[in-house]
């Protein structure tokens, strides 16, 4: 087995729990807590269409580790493929467009999901 496929293998058994925005847009995750802000292996499914959306508090390096797409950050498309690193600062819309499935890790500033509330810093326009 080459090294990249073992990679993929040892990425994709990583366990996701299914979760689904409020527009029933259906991503996996697996969250480690971090004391300010936190990690998360975000997993998106090439069958599910996701609208661009805004995080106001957090700040986030996306780490594309599996798949192959677009991210869009405001008006710009950018691609990616395994190994892409990209910025995305609070306050910028941003969106996938998928060629396959993608797995990412999201390394944030604040958590998207504030842990005594239960809120979600997340906002469509």
């Amino acid at each position: 087995m080459k090294v990249d496929d073992f990679f993929v293998n040892a990425v994709r058994q990583i366990e996701y729990e299914d979760k689904y925005t409020d527009d029933e847009e259906r991503f996996g995750i697996n969250r480690l807590v971090t004391k300010t802000g936190g990690v998360e292996f975000v997993k998106l499914y090439s069958d599910t269409k996701y609208k661009p959306h805004i995080h106001d508090r957090a700040s986030a390096k996306f780490i594309f580790l599996v798949g192959e797409g677009e991210v869009l950050l405001d008006d710009e498309v950018h691609p990616f493929i395994p190994g892409t690193i990209i910025d995305v600062l609070a306050g910028v819309m941003h969106g996938f467009n998928l060629r396959e499935e993608t797995i990412f890790l999201s390394v944030q500033s604040n958590p998207i999901q504030d842990r005594e509330t239960g809120e979600i810093d997340i906002r469509y326009e």
